[in-house]
């Protein structure tokens, strides 16, 4: 049985396997760590370029981290411009709501105690 140096077994927890990949970027907000491919990835920060006069921290964020650990996305001006941006994007292109998008409305939701 292989174990990661970290002492990550994929085997143990299958479903986590996808998140560790070259083939993904991972998200962390505060409520939950999310998953999609690169590709999109590359869209979103597209259209975070296309939405914001200069370089957003969350750009930066996304280009310095790439794939080898997840975005920080706990900052509620991060978390607000990411949902500004996927709400936009998903007006235009008429498509259901991302992953991420559900992540952030979940943390927005939740009751602040």
């Amino acid at each position: 049985m292989f174990t990661h140096p970290t002492g990550f077994n994929p085997e143990e927890y299958p479903a986590l396997a996808i998140y560790h990949s070259i083939h993904y970027v991972r998200v962390q907000t505060p409520s939950r760590l999310s998953s999609f491919p690169w590709e999109s990835a590359q869209e979103f920060l597209a259209r975070c370029i296309e939405a914001y006069p200069t370089v957003h921290p969350l750009v930066q964020q996304f280009r310095a981290v790439g794939v080898s650990r997840p975005v920080d996305l706990t900052d509620p001006a991060d978390q607000a411009f990411a949902l500004g941006v996927i709400e936009g994007w998903s007006a235009q292109v008429g498509e259901d709501e991302s992953e991420l998008a559900n992540a952030l409305r979940d943390q927005t939701e939740e009751p602040r105690g």
